[in-house]
């Protein structure tokens, strides 16, 4: 890289420090000045500094994710790697996040969130960054900002809190993750057993910007859940959800947009998104999402299916994926739970305190098919139709701590093309498989 282009990556890095710092300073700086002369600090898995009534609070915090990687492909998928510019697979040691946030309510009743990830060198992206008011009556609350839209168990559950290294096949290319946008939501209908979200949103990328030419393209977006087993914060519990997006990717009629879905083999520093198919002159995208989850003590189990149908001039497209997981705590812990997606694991003891930690052992089967399984006639041609595949993988995580934990994990992809295969100009990877070993090492506050 030449030095005008160290000097960019350099200046993003100040630049993302400083807003950073700025962002930290005058929130916290207000609430502290208006009850400067009655602020505690406490820990509960983190900084929190707060007034002596609570109507004023404010948490410090931050992560890092290192990952290393141990990738071996199939013969075929190891003839058709490396080429037009794609790596091949190999091993690879990154930071997979690297983030500083802050959050707080202020005045009792509204909050705010910042979260900036450094993890990528040549760009600062923000991640969850809101305003918003944490009940306007009757439990319900608005979010404004650039969060995550309600959709899928899996998604909505931190990356910190998730039980592999990377979310399943079909999250990756159904669920549609962060927007710029706003939500009315309630988690504490039924007593907390019920929960219901729905926004509207633009599809941007992380840092807030989305197209010009997209003027029309908002997206809406919702989602129900019901826990009629809820006991002692999810140690006994059986969840089922439901959710539903809309999008018109599109300007205007004759302004139709090209969609693409896309995924990972469950390696998340993949630069290919080895399971792709796009098709052309899109009206509407919408997808569901089916989830269900149950927890007896230490046994854990969680499952989603995912449909997309895409309406095109003439036809329709559909896609799915589901995948299925279960885990199993041989020391006795669980998996704390919301309606928002699972929370953090707390040891019964911590390790180099006179305990051993938590351990979990994990399995799960993914499926994606993104080759359209509908009636084809009258449909315009695809520009790449897609492929299919599935994936195994395997987890065995150690939690010293409710903050520190180190995972382990094996996964196995197989991957088909279609009958039309994507040219190997345009993907690492085309038959075939892709067997590895990804560690793990993690800390948040």
């Amino acid at each position: 890289m030449n030095r005008e282009g160290n000097r960019d990556i350099k200046n993003r890095w100040r630049t993302g420090a400083a807003l950073a710092a700025l962002g930290f300073a005058a929130l916290t700086g207000t609430a502290m000045e208006a009850r400067a002369d009655a602020m505690t600090a406490d820990w509960k898995e983190g900084v929190t500094i707060s007034t002596e009534n609570k109507d004023a609070k404010i948490s410090f915090g931050g992560r890092v994710l290192f990952d290393m990687y141990f990738a071996k492909a199939g013969q075929h998928t190891e003839a058709t790697s490396g080429v037009a510019g794609v790596p091949p697979l190999g091993d690879e040691v990154r930071f997979r996040e690297l983030r500083l946030q802050t959050e707080g309510v202020l005045w009792d009743n509204t909050e705010f969130k910042i979260q900036i990830d450094f993890a990528d060198t040549a760009k600062i992206a923000i991640k969850d960054t809101y305003v918003g008011i944490k009940d306007m009556g009757g439990g319900f609350g608005l979010r404004i900002g650039h969060f995550k839209e309600p959709f899928s168990l899996e998604e909505l559950t931190s990356g910190r809190f998730v039980t592999f290294t990377a979310r399943a096949l079909p999250t990756g290319a159904f669920a549609p993750s962060r927007n710029m946008g706003f939500m009315i939501h309630n988690e504490k209908l039924m007593e907390g057993k019920a929960s219901i979200c729905a926004g509207i949103f633009r599809d941007t990328n992380d840092s807030g910007q989305f197209s010009d030419d997209d003027d029309l393209a908002y997206n809406l977006t919702g989602r129900l859940t019901f826990a009629p087993v809820l006991e002692n914060k999810g140690e006994q519990l059986v969840h089922v959800g439901f959710a539903y997006t809309h999008r018109e990717p599109k300007g205007d009629q004759t302004d139709r947009a090209n969609v693409v879905i896309k995924a990972k083999p469950e390696l998340a520093y993949l630069s290919d998104n080895t399971f792709n198919t796009q098709t052309d002159a899109v009206d509407r995208d919408q997808r569901m999402g089916f989830e269900a989850a149950a927890q007896f003590a230490s046994i854990s189990i969680q499952g989603e299916y995912y449909l997309a149908f895409l309406t095109i001039p003439g036809s329709d497209r559909r896609y799915n994926g589901w995948y299925g997981q279960a885990s199993f705590f041989p020391t006795g812990e669980f998996r704390p739970y919301s309606p928002g997606g699972f929370k953090r694991v707390k040891p019964k003891s911590n390790v180099f305190q006179g305990g051993t930690g938590a351990i979990e052992l994990a399995i799960r089967y993914s499926n994606l098919n993104l080759i359209d399984d509908g009636n084809n006639a009258g449909a315009v041609a695809l520009a790449n139709n897609g492929k299919k595949g599935n994936a195994l993988a395997a987890a065995v995580n150690w939690y010293l701590n409710p903050n520190v934990a180190f995972k382990l994990n094996y996964i196995f992809a197989d991957l088909e093309d279609a009958e039309n295969p994507i040219n190997s100009t345009r993907t690492a990877l085309s038959n075939g498989s892709v067997h590895a070993i990804v560690f793990r090492a993690q800390a948040d506050i």
